[in-house]
């Protein structure tokens, strides 16, 4: 940690304890008893894809003692595209006493300085956004989120976000025009988006995986952790490698009813967690080398913009600007930014080998005749263990919970059931097409994706070969065994 991250790592600790302390430096009563909060997340299981949020939960413990533990409720707002603006109000409700959520949704519920952070273009790398976490613009910001009904406890850096597409890489302003792009609710970065001549859908979750499988939605904006466990680069494969959109940033929230019933002393662990946690948190994507080289194996294609394209995004961007200076603070904010990216030198940029660009290798397709589906009818199980799964690569360790152990698959006349351990089962379609079968899931369930593979049944052995899909894990879950047949 260099020495001006650490004095503002340690200014934000003593601001933040300050803050929260009581009249007199004794604890409150009840500050020896072991207390439990519970924090809403968003997504599942495990905090897998939030590695910062999952250091806070840990270090809050171990600065504690264990005296003071954090239960995370994963899937907190379901499977829908409001589920953060759900979560903020939970939390202002005191149904849950934590949770984290992305900095862009407060713009949808009236709360616009954080919009700074994700001015489109701003903050283009790393290296600027260490410097901007480790600044007091994140405590400035956190301060109007009172008018909420929520306490917020600090801004966590994360990946930078770029745009992913199926058909080209999304280069320069003319390759938007047309295209249906999917962004999670943000008004601001909506428009950001439809600047560039794309139409915008806040489809999410299992729909954006089944619309992305069928063609529906042209494109998405993700960074590379998250790319590589949520949707295969081979359903959606182009990337611009250089245009980063924005940084995933998130806050941690607190319900200030709760915090305040905290003992002092344990409202200190809580605090210092969290700007450990931001101080940490820019540090856990900024190596995207080895991710590239997961996302080109999985048949991802990356381009990279010219100076002139790169410019030229910038300048359709323009009002949106106009737009955000509207607002006196966010224009001041996005002026401190602007300062330190005057002042911070970008780190190099990984290398794309030669190999992971151009055209992404689609799958042959079969030239046979549809064949009817009842051809598969039957009712078909595996048993995945879970040490197959973490053996298969983080994405198929990251299904473990839902998908390890005794799966089974119902197929009967082009509808199919595949029913895991853990509930609801999956439901959805299926066609058969000569030696492919494709599977796609009824995107109303909490399942997602669609699966293409090539089948043979014999001896009772219905044997999926998976040639694309849009779940890195279903690779695994599908067709790394021979499904038996039981009746």
């Amino acid at each position: 940690m260099s020495k001006f991250a650490a004095f503002a790592l340690a200014a934000a600790v003593a601001a933040l304890v300050a803050g929260c302390r009581g009249g007199g430096g004794a604890d409150k009563a009840g500050g020896s008893r072991p207390v439990t909060l519970r924090m809403a997340d968003g997504y599942d299981p495990d905090l897998t894809l939030e590695p910062a949020v999952a250091f806070f939960v840990r270090r809050a413990q171990e600065l504690s003692n264990g005296k003071l533990r954090i239960k995370v409720v994963d899937n907190w707002a379901g499977n829908r595209p409001s589920f953060e603006q759900r979560i903020v109000r939970d939390v202002a409700a005191g149904r849950a006493d934590l949770a984290w959520v992305g900095t862009r949704v407060f713009d949808t519920l009236g709360v616009d300085n954080f919009q700074a952070l994700t001015a489109p273009m701003l903050i283009d790398n790393y290296a600027l956004e260490r410097a901007v976490i480790a600044s007091n613009i994140p405590s400035q910001m956190l301060r109007g989120l009172g008018r909420l009904g929520v306490t917020g406890l600090a801004v966590l850096g994360g990946g930078l976000r770029k745009p992913i597409a199926q058909e080209r890489p999304l280069l320069r302003p003319t390759d938007w025009h047309g295209l249906l792009f999917s962004v999670i609710r943000s008004n601001e970065q909506a428009a950001a988006i439809r600047a560039l001549g794309a139409a915008t859908t806040d489809i999410w979750g299992s729909a954006r995986q089944d619309a992305v499988g069928v063609g529906r939605v042209d494109g998405f904006e993700m960074h590379y952790k998250l790319w590589s466990f949520v949707i295969a680069p081979s359903a959606i494969p182009y990337v611009a490698a250089n245009v980063n959109l924005w940084p995933e940033t998130a806050v941690l929230l607190a319900n200030p009813r709760r915090l305040s019933s905290l003992s002092d002393s344990q409202q200190r662990w809580l605090q210092q967690a969290a700007a450990e946690a931001a101080a940490r948190s820019t540090q856990l994507y900024s190596n995207e080398a080895p991710l590239i080289q997961v996302l080109c194996r999985r048949r991802a294609r990356f381009a990279q913009a010219s100076a002139a394209d790169l410019a030229a995004l910038r300048r359709a961007f323009d009002p949106v600007y106009t737009h955000l200076a509207r607002d006196a603070t966010v224009k001041k904010l996005i002026g401190r930014i602007e300062e330190l990216k005057r002042q911070t030198r970008p780190e190099p940029t990984p290398a794309i080998p030669a190999r992971c660009t151009g055209r992404s290798p689609a799958p042959a397709s079969s030239a046979a005749a549809q064949t009817n589906a009842s051809v598969l009818n039957g009712v078909y199980r595996i048993t995945l263990t879970d040490p197959e799964l973490r053996a298969a690569g983080p994405p198929a360790a990251f299904s473990r919970p839902s998908f390890g152990g005794l799966i089974t698959l119902t197929l009967r006349n082009g509808a199919y059931r595949f029913q895991p351990r853990t509930p609801p089962a999956c439901t959805g379609s299926f066609t058969v097409d000569g030696d492919r079968v494709r599977f796609r899931v009824n995107p109303k369930t909490y399942c997602q994706g669609v699966v293409t593979a090539r089948w043979s049944l014999a001896a009772g052995r219905l044997h999926l070969h998976v040639i694309a899909s849009t779940n890195p894990y279903d690779q695994v879950v599908w067709g790394s065994k021979p499904w038996q047949r039981i009746g």
